[in-house]
């Protein structure tokens, strides 16, 4: 089924949004020292990113699916299945060699080194290490792309969620891939929800 014309616009208004956002967090991490003020900038910077990537959840639990089918879904929750703290923390692990770099921590960085100078994707020396200043707004969203999944759970398992003490963090020995680990790990069924229309 062809979008509609309002869906196509939403899909733009989202990339412009995701594009700025990430334009902002690659400008505090590379112009400005980073301490608790410039990185709550940067968080919630990432924290609005992840918002414009995953509008519409790409998963739901059983009991979700069930209550929407019958238009309550008022008593439904849209949540990360991946907790933005960790996407924000992907993004962070991505800076810290430029970090360092400009704190002048950068003695163990050598292009044959450390995979981090892929950073500039190009072969050029002079280009690398002056590409080595900065982040750039299409790696940080890149990663959000990757690590930014929702999904739709009831009230109740929002609230089993927070019981586990899983509704801001994967479960201890997460092996870094299952992106629907919390639920599973709370006992929540979750779907893809284009596997349950119809």
């Amino acid at each position: 089924m062809e979008p509609t014309k309002k869906e196509t616009e939403d899909v733009v208004d989202n990339s412009i949004a995701l594009h700025w956002h990430c334009e902002i967090a690659a400008m505090v991490l590379n112009q400005f020292p980073i301490n608790p003020y410039t990185k709550q900038h940067v968080r919630e910077a990432i924290r609005y990113a992840t918002n414009s990537v995953n509008v519409k959840p790409r998963y739901a639990s059983q009991e979700a699916i069930e209550l929407i089918k019958t238009n309550c879904k008022k008593d439904c929750i849209k949540e990360h299945a991946i907790p933005v703290s960790l996407v924000i923390g992907k993004v962070m692990d991505r800076a810290r060699p430029i970090l360092l770099f400009k704190e002048g921590k950068h003695d163990f960085l050598r292009p044959d080194q450390s995979s981090q100078w892929r950073f500039a994707k190009t072969t050029s020396e002079s280009e690398r290490a002056f590409a080595m200043g900065n982040i750039r707004a299409w790696e940080i969203a890149d990663l959000i792309k990757e690590w930014s999944v929702t999904a739709w759970v009831t009230k109740s398992e929002d609230e089993r969620l927070r019981k586990h003490k899983l509704h801001n963090r994967m479960p201890s020995g997460w092996d870094g891939e299952n992106l629907l680990a919390r639920y599973q790990a709370c006992g929540i069924e979750c779907l893809e929800i284009r596997q349950t229309s119809s």
